[in-house]
């Protein structure tokens, strides 16, 4: 009786560990990723905590890394650079394209003033290049979607 409780033991944890993927599973099989030489980022200016603040997402041997950095208005600049996972990375350039990021122009933004940040997007498919800015704590569509892409993608850096 007792082997039998020890292999249903070690049953029930192998199926545990299979139905939740394991280290493995959970980061994934090794997958091609073509950057293309794609890039973008938001700069925010004259956020309610920062001077400056960014996140901007590049490739670095078809590595999809992500940088995000603040500076006060003391001039103090922190930043924080790892890589994320692709699908993430992907999730966040298919914002970025489906808001057709290539016809973008400044926004004219409803109600911002002068003392709400400044937000400049800048994107890059290796092809073209495309500035944007856009004023305001609440932006309208689709600049909300992308700095909301970027925001999302950051929340996916590993804390180290």
């Amino acid at each position: 009786m007792r082997r039998t409780g020890a292999a249903l033991a070690l049953t029930g944890a192998a199926a545990v560990l299979v139905a939740c993927g394991g280290a493995r599973a959970r980061s994934g099989p090794a997958v091609d990723f073509d950057c293309k030489e794609r890039r973008f980022e938001y700069i925010a200016t004259g956020t309610l905590m920062y001077a400056e603040q960014g996140i901007r997402l590049t490739c670095e041997h078809d590595r999809p890394t992500l940088t995000r950095y603040f500076t006060t208005s003391a001039g103090k600049q922190t930043s924080k650079t790892g890589r994320i996972g692709v699908s993430d990375w992907e999730k966040a350039w298919k914002e970025f394209d489906s808001a057709g990021w290539r016809f973008l122009e400044d926004c004219k933004a409803s109600g911002g003033d002068e003392r709400e940040p400044l937000y400049t997007f800048e994107v890059s498919d290796g092809d073209h290049t495309r500035t944007f800015r856009c004023q305001g704590n609440e932006l309208p569509f689709p600049y909300e979607a992308l700095r909301n892409a970027l925001d999302f993608a950051a929340a996916e850096l590993p804390e180290s």
